[in-house]
């Protein structure tokens, strides 16, 4: 076979890889858009419902209602990416199916979350329950209450709410 053939067949058959390439990366590129609108419509669904649970103020450092909490897969991404975002090294496990493993592992029941003065680490992204805390009827705070509490199928609705996003 002549060389100049042989460079041709090259030639046309790396077009053809180039032209691939650049279509496989285009697809890439979409899905990974579409994943991050996605994503930020879902997070923003989480907003509202987050915004929809009356505040209270908290006992600086108290920590007592601390303890081992449950939360949906959207919010245990959104907290992996804090952690990492502002490079603190907490490991945790989240399968709210499994309290007992966790609390062999965390025998004291305390929150991973909380630093050595009871300061909640994660405080701005806090998941639901945390947020529920202390404004529904069935959690009540001894230290702190709102104008008035959720009912404790507003509290599981809302939950559940979290949970199908």
């Amino acid at each position: 076979m002549p060389r100049n053939y042989m460079v041709k067949i090259l030639a046309k058959f790396s077009e053809k890889v180039n032209g691939l390439h650049a279509l496989i990366k285009g697809l890439v590129s979409r899905i990974k858009n579409h994943s991050q609108s996605n994503e930020l419509q879902r997070i923003k669904e989480l907003e509202e419902i987050y915004s929809s649970i009356p505040e209270i103020s908290c006992v600086e450092n108290c920590g007592k209602c601390c303890g081992l909490i449950s939360m949906s897969k959207l919010e245990e991404k959104r907290i992996r990416r804090f952690l990492e975002e502002n490079h603190l090294n907490i490991q945790f496990y989240n399968d709210p199916l499994d309290v007992t493993y966790m609390k062999a592992v965390y025998g004291n029941n305390r929150c991973y979350f909380l630093d050595e003065d009871q300061r909640c680490l994660i405080y701005p992204i806090r998941p639901i329950i945390c947020r529920l805390y202390g404004v529904a009827e069935n959690m009540k705070c001894p230290h702190s209450r709102p104008e008035e509490y959720l009912t404790e199928q507003e509290s599981h609705r809302l939950i559940k709410e979290v949970k199908n996003i």
